[in-house]
């Protein structure tokens, strides 16, 4: 035999050498052990890569929190909660903690809210005009009905009553109203709005009447605890707080990629799941590779779970859905690594 190869040293044999199987076990030897060596080096690069990424995730998410960059980052989804602008959708009984900037779950739900007893001098809208109040939901659940106490200032008027967030429509109900001049009454409007805890509405009465009818439309005014709300409501409300729930993050442009890293910052009881995948009607479940003491990036003890995902084709976005399950879990942030 008259040469080897250049870099492991396998046998090359000429047209009239003899075979040894020896030689052909000792060239199985060197595969074996060039292929381990290059997979160690693969694995110490990809770890390389991970902490690398890990390191940026926390970067951002610091910046994030301190309002030094709001964007997002190719590579890279986090998400601290400070807002709901990478929030997509909700599942059951998942809200946002407007104070806490966290993601839990809502057990109890919303409750009604009864009519209150001390009123005063009501306000008035004229024809295409409204007045409105901000209220902010203490649990998830349906509303119902909405009750307003007013009166016209002429005996037929047409009210609608409607339900807003962030200058969206979420429902709406008009009535014809036969008021009685000058007695104040609870006029009640049969309404289907679905509401998250902690979240901000706006619930309006406009002046809806048609051209050529006078009068204005007049709302009693709400005193409580020293505040004086412009519309006086009452809410029937179907709670729905349960100890299941979730998000899901709104798709972003990634570009190719085939592995991602995802790394959740949680507290509590329960459980956290993550899944993955191009868009919300094709994710995969993550594996979850372990999960360890941490800390929030304000210092607070949490665990770190670490979830895996590695599919066989190269996705171009990326969509996450965090599941939350039992009664006291806590989402503090999340960071998704991806890599192709």
């Amino acid at each position: 035999m008259s040469t080897q190869t250049q870099h492991i040293g396998l046998h090359q044999w000429e047209s009239a050498d003899p075979f040894l199987r020896e030689d052909f076990n000792q060239d199985h030897r060197l595969i074996d052990a060039a292929v381990a060596q290059a997979e160690g080096k693969a694995d110490q690069a990809l770890s390389g890569l991970e902490d690398v990424g890990y390191n940026v995730y926390n970067l951002l998410l610091q910046n994030y929190y301190e309002g030094k960059y709001t964007g997002f980052k190719k590579g890279l989804m986090f998400d601290g909660f400070l807002d709901g602008s990478r929030i997509a959708s909700w599942e059951g009984s998942a809200y946002r903690d407007t104070a806490a900037h966290t993601v839990s779950l809502d057990t109890a739900g919303q409750s009604d809210v009864p009519r209150p007893a001390t009123l005063t001098s009501g306000k008035s809208a004229r024809r295409g005009d409204f007045v409105s109040r901000l209220w902010t939901a203490q649990g998830n659940g349906t509303i119902t009905a909405v009750s307003v106490q007013g009166y016209g200032t002429s005996n037929i008027q047409t009210v609608a009553l409607s339900i807003w967030q962030d200058d969206r429509k979420l429902a709406d109900a008009t009535k014809t109203l036969d008021f009685l001049k000058d007695n104040m009454a609870w006029y009640e409007f049969p309404i289907t709005c679905s509401i998250r805890k902690d979240e901000v509405y706006e619930i309006r009465v406009e002046n809806v009447t048609s051209e050529g009818i006078a009068g204005s439309i007049v709302c009693a005014y709400e005193d409580e605890d020293s505040i004086i709300h412009p519309v006086a409501i009452g809410l029937t409300v179907t709670p729905a707080g349960s100890t299941s729930g979730g998000l899901i993050s709104s798709a972003e442009d990634i570009g190719p990629w085939t592995q991602a890293i995802c790394y959740v910052r949680h507290s509590g009881g329960g459980t956290v799941a993550a899944f993955l995948g191009e868009q919300s009607g094709s994710l995969e479940k993550m594996e979850q590779a372990g999960t360890s003491a941490a800390q929030t990036l304000e210092g607070t003890s949490c665990q770190e779970s670490t979830f895996r995902l590695t599919r066989s084709a190269a996705a171009a976005a990326g969509c996450l859905r965090l599941s939350l399950s039992g009664s006291t879990p806590v989402v503090h942030d999340y960071g998704v690594i991806f890599l192709e």
